[in-house]
């Protein structure tokens, strides 16, 4: 299964979104003839963001018969997502291209939608790099960060004098507003 709905989103420098499908096909016949793969793209998380819309397809590859016909029926019992969702998808599966009068517009709101979406990925990394006991690599696409914490040796000792493990009582500090660790309290 592979989870492509961020495609469009990728920040860094000399990063590049790669299909499953196309680097399965690159490894031949032997893969690409065999094996099982079900693509997943999004309206709700692509460059149009706006989590409402609620829109999206899969593309499945080399499907075991049986598996595939049961997955048509559950699909075909769904309901359909709201008609902003289909249009959007359309949009998304089909954009403009650079004969039409609406290509300009299209790719001067798309690329300010996912240099925003840049930005505030930036901007996150930033803030998390100031705090003290956090640390954040550069966000290389997508809406995620996942920054280290480092727990002061102090809370590591608090945590295994509880019987906690230290990310457990950290955590629960956290939930339970018990304060701030750094000293440990």
């Amino acid at each position: 299964m592979a989870d492509e709905v961020y495609q469009d989103n990728v920040y860094a420098e000399g990063c590049e979104f790669h299909s499953f499908k196309k680097v399965l096909f690159e490894m031949g016949p032997e893969y690409s003839s065999t094996v099982e793969m079900a693509s997943f793209h999004s309206t709700s998380k692509c460059y149009m963001g706006e989590c409402g819309f609620r829109g999206g397809y899969m593309e499945i590859i080399n499907m075991d018969p049986e598996v595939k016909a049961q997955l048509i029926k559950l699909v075909s019992v769904r309901l359909c997502p709201p008609v902003p969702g289909q249009a959007l998808l359309d949009l998304v599966v089909n954009p403009p291209q650079p004969d039409e009068p609406s290509y300009a517009t299209f790719m001067k709101e798309r690329t300010a939608v996912l240099a925003a979406l840049a930005e505030k990925a930036k901007i996150t990394e930033q803030i998390f790099n100031t705090v003290p006991g956090i640390t954040c690599n550069p966000v290389q696409g997508a809406m995620y960060t996942f920054p280290r914490i480092t727990l002061p040796q102090k809370a590591i000792d608090k945590a295994e004098a509880e019987g906690q493990a230290p990310d457990m009582l950290y955590c629960m500090r956290l939930l339970g507003g018990g304060g701030y660790l750094s000293g440990a309290r």
